[in-house]
């Protein structure tokens, strides 16, 4: 298959070849350069330091730049990489701008411009929280073969203590979309450039599949790394001749041998919620459903590193003050590791959370975690105490209160 000249933010579709006298499933997977974060369900931010010197990669600037910071973004492969260099202008000002040079020529003065705004969250506190973030476009280079693909950022504010400073957070929000037939099975997949390195065929990349099929790729059971091999069905498959670009690439029968991957399970409304046993920080046992009999619950799945998380406790603070008396009961399921788990009580009390907390500090693979399939946060389970069934499912911001009334409602009745 011949590798295109030019790839372009097409509508993503389905382009599968597949061969009937060949076990080799020949696979091209369309570019999706933007947006392509929510598809994947997270992101694995990278770090790129903030300098007060001008690296020798930028060789002009805007003419009225003032109390800036610089730095670089490496993207491609070993003997191919490029050097995207950035500017952050006036970062602890009301307007900060940012600026970044997206051909990679030195220039940043003949690039489109970067989209960077400023938010502020009011903390239980009172005071003032600031984070910067946007996004921008960076042009990728495989030989012959380009791409214009999106990078998201942000940067926590500067005063917050326990957040990374002199530093540009940022993340992969470009993929390849499609879909693969395995089997007599036709399978929606993705091509994650995970740890934004410019390189499809890196080792940290992965491979996804929406097994099954509720139209999402999970981090367990449906993500699997490129160099790692994958059992669908009973088959065992890796695959080959992917190259940096990722437009073309072979799924073929492996002579390794896995464990198949069974179809995670998905939690909607009306299900059965799965039953636990868990013991709070405060040492408390309790168990779901049994703890919570005539009670609505709702299950927060976060964690205190993660800034989505943060930036939803005010919705889930307001929703527990307004409806607790009525019935309602939060349990969190903090996602934090061992290390950060100590950090736990002191940013409960911080923030003040009432409500208990579940951590058993082993992240993203947590008990209860695994158990309700979770693999981004926040997320959220809204669970009839006595019944024991999900009421609703994926509940956030100016949709969790609403719920959660209407769930009360029609438990008093």
């Amino acid at each position: 298959m011949k590798a295109t000249r030019s790839v372009k933010g097409l509508i993503p579709a389905l382009l599968l070849l597949l061969s009937t006298t060949s076990e080799a499933v020949e696979v091209k997977l369309e570019f999706l350069p933007q947006d392509a974060m929510p598809k994947m369900g997270g992101y694995r931010p990278q770090k790129a330091p903030t300098f007060a010197l001008q690296p020798a990669s930028i060789s002009q600037t805007p003419p009225d730049i003032a109390d800036a910071e610089f730095g670089e973004i490496k993207l491609g492969t070993a003997d191919s990489q490029r050097t995207f260099a950035f500017v952050i202008d006036r970062p602890e000002s009301d307007k900060p701008r940012l600026f970044v040079d997206s051909n990679a020529n030195g220039d940043l003065t003949d690039d489109p411009p970067a989209i960077w705004a400023i938010r502020r969250y009011t903390q239980q506190d009172g005071s003032v929280s600031v984070q910067t973030s946007g996004s921008f476009m960076l042009d990728l280079n495989w030989g012959e073969e380009t791409a214009k693909a999106q990078i998201s950022a942000y940067r926590f504010d500067s005063k917050d203590p326990k957040r990374p400073h002199n530093v540009l957070l940022y993340y992969t929000n470009y993929a390849r979309v499609g879909s693969v037939t395995l089997g007599d099975k036709a399978i929606p997949a993705l091509l994650a450039d995970d740890d934004c390195k410019g390189d499809f065929s890196a080792s940290t990349s992965s491979f996804r599949l929406d097994i099954n099929g509720d139209g999402k790729f999970s981090f367990q059971g449906e993500r699997f790394f490129v160099k790692n091999a994958f059992n669908i069905g009973g088959t065992t498959y890796e695959i080959s001749g992917l190259t940096p670009s990722g437009s073309s690439f072979q799924v073929v029968k492996s002579s390794r041998t896995v464990a198949e991957s069974k179809p995670q399970v998905v939690l909607t409304a009306g299900q059965q919620a799965p039953p636990f046993e868990a013991a709070t920080l405060a040492g408390e046992k309790i168990s779901l459903p049994g703890s919570y009999k005539g009670k609505v619950v709702l299950l927060d799945f976060w964690a205190t590193w993660c800034g989505p998380c943060i930036g939803e406790l005010p919705n889930v603070i307001a929703a527990y003050e307004k409806h607790h008396a009525s019935g309602l009961e939060i349990l969190g399921i903090s996602l934090d590791s061992e290390s950060s788990k100590e950090k736990l009580p002191a940013f409960i009390q911080e923030k003040h959370i009432q409500w208990p907390q579940v951590c058993d500090g082993l992240g993203w693979k947590a008990a209860v975690g695994q158990l309700y399939n979770v693999h981004s946060i926040p997320a959220t389970f809204l669970i009839d105490g006595d019944s024991g069934k999900v009421i609703a499912a994926g509940i956030r911001g100016a949709a969790l209160e609403p719920a959660i009334a209407k769930a009360l409602t029609e438990k008093a009745r």
